[in-house]
């Protein structure tokens, strides 16, 4: 009688079960009591203690101190972590990774993720160091021009230095570096205007006046052609577009080195750029932006002065990453890192079968990739950005949009080692205008064996082929093209005069072998009646 059962249940009946949830290993001891006084007996559940999966985050960033222009690199990990985001710029990531940032002001990175534990979040500060350019005013030292008075026809250089200005344009030309010259040649008398622009908004503006003397010109230069805007800076594509950053992309193809950066914003008149930095020839230049507003048009251009004068690239377009909106799943392709050169452990080679193009041409494209590297690479990944003058016909595989211009084509994990080749054809509808370079990008996204995004890149430039006078083709050569097509190109444009003259030799020449020709006939009939007589 007066059965027990201690922890937990108490009175109990004389026979019986009861589920028990020990959080510690319990020693759990029945008693009674009968004729033979009280009893006891015991039984022992051991509980093994559970491993919690916790989630836990660590964000760093090298240098945490840096000044305006140059970039600093995070690197973060997580354990047990998922959902990670890094806000502000870079969104959702991998579990682990890194990524270059270029804030223009101080700025708190902050990553979270969701574990057993909740979310969990953790943060780093990248200070900015404006080198007091807020508190120094924006002057303009210099604006000159080496000849206030020319005849019409003649040349002369406007010469300009600011200091602590960060946004600088002359009235005709634009935006211009924030110092250096300009080779200028009026028709007639004008003013003009530098407007610089400081950090901290102030304005400083400075004229020059060039007269010109139309009474004894000297004789009028033939008409300028058209310029060519992308001589030597090619805008490719914007890519790692998240709500408020993105990576953009251009090449440099001049023969030498330059000052190069990008310039952009939410209208064509851009409106904000990227520091200038030196760039050697043929070489790929990608900045990062931070700062830009989610769902939102942004124009953007590379500009350089690769050819000793600027070169701006052709105008291109993205659009920045929405917000994720609630029980509304989005699919992002995450972009990840742009691992150039020898780091990089893909091979990847884009080509078509001809270097000038024109309208209504079909082009036949090949991309082979290559895992080139010593492991396996997941999740792989081929985009091909075409023009947006050209459109996709076929393709041997993967997904078309319209809208972006952009070919997908998802392909196997790559193993050591492991090719492929994806084959399609596009049509030419059409030549931008005062465009001397047309590319057209590839793009191979993986995912490495730690679990982070990265992308290599390769081009192909096309260059566009216009029918011109008489029936003539005119193809405009970029500087970095072989000498035979440069050849070529300087002697399709001798102008219309020089045509003429070559035709008139070419005629006299005709002539003067018919003579010949009529002569050597002459006298062999006569042999022949000498030999027959």
């Amino acid at each position: 009688s007066n059965l027990t059962i201690y922890p937990t249940l108490g009175s109990v009946a004389s026979s019986g079960s009861q589920s028990v949830r020990p959080t510690t290993s319990t020693t759990y001891t029945i008693s009674g009591t009968g004729t033979n006084g009280t009893q006891t007996n015991t039984v022992v559940v051991n509980v093994t203690p559970v491993v919690q999966n916790n989630c836990s985050l660590n964000i760093s960033a090298n240098p945490t101190s840096i000044v305006e222009g140059q970039s600093s690199a995070l690197s973060w990990s997580s354990n047990n972590c998922s959902n990670l985001t890094i806000y502000p710029t870079l969104g959702s990531v991998a579990s682990s990774g890194s990524q270059s940032v270029r804030p223009t002001t101080s700025t708190t990175y902050t990553i979270s993720g969701t574990g057993t534990n909740g979310t969990q979040t953790n943060t780093v500060v990248v200070s900015v160091n404006n080198n007091n350019n807020d508190y120094r005013t924006c002057s303009i030292n210099d604006f000159t021009v080496d000849s206030y008075s020319i005849n019409a026809g003649e040349n002369t250089r406007l010469r300009w230095n600011t200091d602590n200005c960060n946004n600088v344009s002359i009235s005709s030309f634009g935006s211009v570096p924030t110092s250096g010259s300009r080779l200028v040649n009026p028709n007639v008398s004008m003013n003009y205007t530098l407007t610089a622009y400081g950090n901290n908004g102030g304005r400083q503006t400075r004229d020059v006046y060039v007269n010109v003397n139309r009474y004894n010109p000297a004789p009028l230069p033939l008409p300028t052609p058209t310029p060519v805007y992308n001589k030597c800076a090619v805008t490719t594509v914007a890519t790692n577009l998240t709500q408020t950053g993105a990576q953009l992309n251009g090449i440099v193809t001049g023969s030498y080195g330059a000052n190069t950066y990008f310039e952009y914003g939410t209208s064509v008149y851009m409106g904000s750029r990227t520091a200038s930095r030196y760039v050697n020839s043929n070489t790929n230049f990608s900045e990062t932006i931070s700062g830009l507003k989610a769902n939102t048009i942004y124009y953007f251009r590379i500009v350089s002065d690769c050819n000793n004068s600027l070169s701006t690239g052709s105008t291109e377009v993205f659009r920045t990453q929405s917000f994720p909106t609630t029980n509304v799943v989005t699919r992002i392709i995450t972009q990840g890192t742009t691992v150039i050169g020898t780091a990089s452990p893909v091979e990847l080679i884009i080509t078509n079968k001809y270097q000038s193009i024109a309208a209504g041409d079909l082009m036949d494209y090949t991309v082979t990739y290559k895992n080139i590297g010593k492991t396996r690479l997941l999740r792989p990944m081929v985009q091909v950005v075409l023009p947006t003058n050209v459109t996709l016909i076929n393709s041997s595989q993967g997904t078309y949009s319209v809208d972006t211009h952009t070919l997908s084509a998802q392909i196997a994990d790559l193993n050591a080692g492991d090719q492929g080749v994806i084959f399609f054809q596009a049509r030419v509808d059409s030549i931008p205008m005062n465009n001397s370079q047309i590319p057209t990008t590839a793009i191979l996204i993986y995912t490495t064996l730690s679990g982070s995004q990265e992308n290599v890149m390769a081009y192909v430039i096309n260059v566009p082929r216009i029918v011109g006078m008489m029936g003539t083709t005119t193809t405009v050569v970029s500087e970095n093209l072989l000498g035979g097509n440069a050849f070529f190109a300087g002697f399709l444009s001798i102008g219309f005069i020089g045509w003429l003259i070559i035709i008139l030799i070419i005629l006299i020449l005709m002539l003067i072998a018919r003579s010949a020709y009529r002569g050597t006939s002459s006298k062999t009939i006569t042999t022949q009646t000498t030999t027959t007589n």
